[in-house]
């Protein structure tokens, strides 16, 4: 990977599209390597990558040389990354929450309305956590990823992952203790 000036910098800032391709062209393999644990599959990766580098290209001026671009590329990369876990869950969960509801309507409307307050409860104890330990919760519990894939997702190490997936679960417990009475 080449170095870049503070000229090819301003390039990139100024939307210059040789500039541009250059830097798909050098950093879209360490990219794809970051977006990858977030993916289904290799297809899925690439077009997170695609959103990743058309949201830098639409923020490129944000980028104020504190740092390196590859550092900022990565922060672009999890924010889309992390949306795009969110856009997936919110639509899993509506869709679990429609076949729920069908299937409860059958069922004992006291039941129903149980199980709703349990969901919410649920969900509503996930959005309190800190932004990191609901990311790992998100990446290790739901998408089932490895603690190495959530540390590299994230950006960090991988006892930092296992610290606050402690952390959030300990949290979710004491948010969970009247369901489990």
């Amino acid at each position: 990977m080449s170095l870049l000036t503070e000229h090819d910098l301003r390039r990139f800032q100024a939307g210059d599209e040789a500039m541009f391709r250059r830097l798909v062209h050098e950093y879209s393999p360490r990219l794809l390597a970051f977006v990858r644990p977030f993916a289904a599959d290799l297809d899925d990766a690439h077009d997170l990558l695609q959103e990743m580098w058309h949201r830098a290209y639409e923020k490129r001026q944000s980028f104020v040389g504190s740092g390196t671009l590859l550092g900022w590329l990565y922060a672009v990369c999890r924010t889309v990354c992390l949306a795009d876990v969110e856009r997936r869950v919110s639509r899993n969960r509506l869709a679990n929450a429609a076949v729920h509801t069908a299937a409860m309507a059958q069922q004992d409307p006291h039941l129903d309305a149980e199980h709703s307050a349990l969901h919410e409860s649920i969900n509503r104890a996930l959005m309190e956590l800190p932004e990191r330990e609901r990311d790992v919760v998100v990446l290790r519990m739901l998408y089932q990823r490895s603690t190495r894939e959530a540390a590299e997702a994230l950006g960090c190490a991988e006892g930092t992952v296992k610290a606050a997936l402690h952390h959030a679960l300990k949290k979710l417990q004491n948010s969970m203790e009247a369901w489990v009475q």
